[in-house]
């Protein structure tokens, strides 16, 4: 059988002044409260994680353009170089434009590589 009250304040709840406050206690109160920090701190580094990663995506995507359009012209300037040179337009002597279409072609092919590179890198796991 539950007790039965002794007084009229024993049935009072809204009076708080007179009874005590049920708590979880303080060392339970400042884990909640770190917590909740804890994950508004974590929450704000993948919101930056975010941000950088749209930031980066956009810098490749110019940097991309941009290396493809200096590789168009670096190879349209050889080009026209070799037709004026086929048509004796200019004068060049044949080793000269021998090393210009080997150095051209191993720039072109090197800057492919390195664009293609950091546009589809893999990231390393750090053990």
């Amino acid at each position: 059988m539950a007790a039965k009250p002794r007084n009229q304040h024993d049935l009072d709840f809204s009076s708080g002044s007179d009874r005590k406050e049920t708590s979880y206690g303080p060392d339970l109160e400042l884990g909640y409260v770190q917590d909740l920090k804890k994950s508004a701190i974590n929450l704000k580094k993948l919101d930056l994680k975010n941000k950088s990663f749209e930031q980066d995506m956009k810098m490749r995507k110019v940097f991309a353009i941009c290396v493809f359009v200096f590789i168009v012209m670096w190879s349209a300037t050889v080009l026209v170089i070799l037709f004026l040179s086929g048509f004796e337009y200019l004068r060049f002597d044949t080793t000269t434009l021998v090393t210009l279409l080997s150095t051209t072609t191993a720039n072109v092919l090197a800057l492919m590589v390195i664009v293609t590179r950091y546009l589809f890198f893999k990231k390393r796991l750090v053990v």
